[in-house]
């Protein structure tokens, strides 16, 4: 890389120091205030206080010599120092633009068990500890850090819970640590990261909205342009990996998007790439095996769950369908292989079979509200759909699983970090999932035959039973998964017609929203009070 910036001085790799040399030694902001800079990585905690920009200087040795995946990733020393001379503002000529510099090495993977890769010198006490292939080209990062406090959320809050609580607690603490990695070195992920987080950050503030769309399109105008100068398989995961990000922010506007649908059918073309090479390299799946079931369980996560935030109502897409049908096929054979353990799966918690059901039904009801759905389907799925549960969710009596709950303090979603023993808690989400469809399809089942009101409630009585309880035994304060629950509390919203069951969802609803700072779960709320206003226009 370029001469190092000037003023900085060559110091060794970063570790903690003793107090009396951490005025010299942690970030550039600390120095010039002559504070003691705890050396907390990224951003240190006198900067987050304090609101300011946390600037580290740039590392003389940050290049790395590991050749790398695709021409697209590499960049020159000339490169590199020139784009940090241009960096300018249209603002005050006094303002100062600091880099934001990013740390060495970076991971695609959660996963640290896959493969281990030392540094050249061999000590790895000070290096980052998740390192692992395929690795990416080191340089550094010119990235515009507007608000501390926001990357800071990023960082602690956002990114790690984008897995499931009740996968394995290393996996989550790895896939934190390889997100942010990737972050580091892709600007537009991080800008996609950024944008998810300040939407989410604080409720109706403008400065954090604006911020977000700023970072919204700068996601994706650099992806755009990070594609057309590199179609390598490395370039397409990273993509990928966004644009499902990307999804998130726009299940939280606030006002009908077309961008999810958009971004799903990005997706699926991304994926239907990935597997052509794939095709061509038989080995690349069992290097990416982790990187693979996260990307193809999100996949499959959004395509199935987020048609409720589509708009218009969305149809069935032959290229989707076949991507989803292609990670459903993938996933299915990585279970088989012993590589992924559905209960604590990162973001599924269950068969891939089960989100193909959900999917199904969701598009049957986007045809119903369409009035252009066939009930002789229904009355199919419906039949299917549970056959499937009895068969793969072995004795999952709810009252059964309610009853091992001492309280409704107790959140059953994550009783497999204290029980794993409890073998019927670990289907709690297979077992919310399959309540979901099936209580969607008996509503359309009967409201094709004309039954409303309190003849629809008792024809649906022993399904909003069972899931109630359900409903009641999940805690916002300790399941931070919100996203997971958005399409079953929908399919429940749509199903009842009672003001006081409407107040008892609509409380967990907000709760979710208070607790987490879910955009979807805010979303839904929305979406659920027109949709029940709108009932009761039609009855008044």
């Amino acid at each position: 890389m370029g001469e190092p910036l000037e003023g900085v001085k060559n110091y060794r790799k970063p570790r903690r120091r003793p107090a009396h040399l951490r005025t010299k030694t942690g970030c550039l902001t600390c120095r010039q205030r002559k504070k003691k800079c705890d050396e907390n990585p990224v951003v240190c905690h006198n900067c987050v206080r304090r609101k300011i920009d946390c600037i580290w200087p740039a590392k003389p040795d940050s290049t790395s010599n590991v050749p790398s995946p695709s021409a697209g990733l590499s960049i020159t020393p000339e490169s590199a120092h020139s784009d940090r001379d241009g960096l300018r503002t249209t603002g005050d000529e006094d303002e100062k633009i600091y880099p934001y510099i990013s740390p060495t090495s970076a991971s695609l993977s959660p996963v640290s068990a896959i493969r281990g890769v030392e540094g050249d010198d061999g000590d790895d006490d000070d290096e980052l500890p998740l390192v692992v292939s395929p690795q990416l080209t080191t340089f550094s990062l010119n990235t515009r850090i507007h608000s501390p406090p926001l990357f800071d959320y990023m960082r602690r809050v956002f990114v790690p819970q984008l897995v499931r609580p009740a996968t394995d607690g290393q996996y989550i603490k790895d896939f934190t640590s390889g997100s942010l990695q990737v972050a580091n070195h892709i600007p537009f992920f991080m800008e996609a990261l950024l944008a998810c987080s300040a939407a989410e950050i604080k409720e109706n503030d403008p400065f954090h909205r604006t911020l977000a769309e700023t970072h919204y399109i700068k996601a994706i105008g650099g992806m755009r342009a990070y594609l057309a100068q590199d179609q390598s398989p490395l370039a397409e995961i990273i993509a990928l990996r966004t644009v499902l990000v990307l999804c998130i922010y726009e299940r939280t506007r606030l006002h009908h998007s077309e961008g999810v649908s958009t971004h799903l059918y990005g997706a699926a073309a991304l994926l239907k790439s990935c597997w052509k090479r794939m095709e061509v390299s038989r080995s690349m799946p069992a290097d990416w095996t982790a990187t693979s079931i996260l990307t193809l369980e999100s996949f499959m996560f959004h395509v199935a769950t987020s048609i409720p935030f589509q708009y218009p109502f969305p149809t069935s897409s032959a290229l989707v369908d076949e991507a989803f049908l292609n990670a459903q096929l993938m996933l299915e054979r990585l279970w088989l292989e012993n590589a992924v353990d559905y209960p604590h799966s990162p973001v599924l918690g269950a068969p891939p079979m089960l989100f193909s059901y959900v999917r199904q039904v969701a598009l049957m009801y986007s045809q119903y509200r369409a009035q252009r759905f066939d009930v002789r389907e229904c009355h199919r799925l419906d039949h299917d759909l549970r056959r499937w549960s009895d068969e793969n969710i072995p004795d999952s009596d709810t009252v059964n699983i309610v009853g091992a709950a001492d309280t409704a303090d107790t959140s059953l979603s994550l009783s497999l970090l204290t029980d794993p023993q409890n073998a019927s808690q670990s289907f709690f989400g297979p077992k919310l999932y399959s309540l979901a469809a099936r209580l969607l399809l008996k509503y359309m089942i009967a409201h094709s035959s004309g039954l409303r009101g309190q003849h629809l409630s008792q024809h649906l009585s022993s399904l909003l039973s069972e899931f109630m309880l359900l409903v009641r035994f999940i805690e916002p304060a300790v399941d931070y998964f919100a996203e997971y629950y958005a399409w079953p509390f929908y399919c429940l919203g749509v199903c009842i017609n009672d003001a006081q069951t409407q107040d008892l969802l609509m409380n967990k609803i907000m709760a979710f929203w208070k607790m987490t700072r879910n955009g979807t779960m805010r979303r839904l709320a929305d979406i659920l009070t027109q949709d029940w206003n709108a009932l009761s226009n039609d009855t008044g």
